[in-house]
């Protein structure tokens, strides 16, 4: 059964997720949605014993919350590899261009990836890169 609950729309969920670098389907971040929200109900819930405020109100409020929380956490992932891809980018490109002329661009792009703790999440991007033109040459033989 394919349940899917957002108010985002399911393609534009996809995009969101796979920019996050989080590998669930719509429908599965649907799902974990729905299962964080009644977490974060039932901790309502049983909030309500120690305040005077009714069971009721915690428990909507806190289903509420969790729905939200869950909900805008891959926005904000997404948001964060941006923005160190925007801070990054400019100096692994400096770092490319002071070696072009003296080694092929993928050698380049491979010596990007390796360098993860300086260029961060250019550096995983770049990965990608590596990792298809490698799937593509063992497919060539």
């Amino acid at each position: 059964m394919r349940l899917y609950i957002l108010p985002v729309r399911r393609e534009e969920m996809k995009k969101i997720l796979r920019g996050a670098m989080l590998s669930y389907s719509p429908e599965e971040y649907s799902k974990y949605v729905l299962l964080c929200s009644a977490a974060f109900a039932a901790a309502g819930y049983i909030l309500h014993f120690f305040t005077p405020l009714q069971p009721v109100i915690l428990t909507l409020s806190f289903f509420a919350l969790g729905y939200v929380f869950s909900l805008i956490y891959p926005f904000s992932k997404m948001r964060g590899r941006k923005t160190q891809i925007d801070l990054k980018l400019p100096h692994a490109l400096t770092y490319m261009q002071s070696m072009s002329e003296s080694m092929p661009l993928y050698e380049i792009i491979k010596k990007v990836v390796m360098e993860k703790e300086l260029y961060g999440e250019v550096s995983e991007e770049f990965s990608f890169i590596v990792r298809d033109v490698e799937l593509t040459r063992n497919e060539r033989g």
